[in-house]
């Protein structure tokens, strides 16, 4: 869900897929921040990434492998080539999007090549 957006417009449903209402979404957020179960969740992706995946979630913020942009239309994601559709950066992006403070994704499109 992009940025600076209210909850209820989170969706209601995707295809069959069915999501709870807005206020239940808000409800167990809320719940999750308050018993440190987000932070949990949080640690559990950055670890995942880490073991599993070899990347250093860290570093590729730091060394630009992933770089996020703001502007006035939101926030843009920049990913290396290389790691676009694998799962260690779905799972990248989403600890990015649930880090508390931090806005959700707009955009994952590929890092810009140095020339440009």
């Amino acid at each position: 869900m992009p940025a600076n957006k209210p909850w209820y417009d989170l969706p209601v449903s995707q295809g069959a897929v069915q999501f709870p209402s807005h206020q239940t979404c808000y409800r167990r957020y809320r719940q999750w921040m308050r018993t440190g179960l987000l932070n949990q969740i949080l640690a559990t992706i950055f670890e995942d990434l880490l073991v599993r995946g070899g990347f250093d979630l860290q570093y590729a913020l730091q060394d630009g492998t992933i770089k996020f942009e703001y502007s006035g239309r939101g926030l843009k994601i920049f990913v290396d080539p290389q790691l676009r559709d694998t799962w260690q950066i779905s799972s990248a992006l989403i600890y990015s999007a649930l880090l508390p403070g931090k806005p959700a994704h707009t955009s994952n499109e590929s890092k810009p090549s140095p020339s440009s």
